[in-house]
This record gives structure tokens, sequence and C-alpha cells, in this order.
């Protein structure tokens, strides 16, 4: 996985909740 779609992973998770 690259940094960048770490990045969107977490992202995505925060504006799941």
């Amino acid at each position: 996985l690259k940094p960048k779609e770490q990045r969107l992973k977490k992202s995505f998770l925060l504006w799941s909740v």
C-alpha cells in the first residue's frame, strides 16, 4: 500500500464515523 493510499484509507475511516 502506498503512503497516499494509506492516507486515503485513514481519511475514509474518519469520514465513515
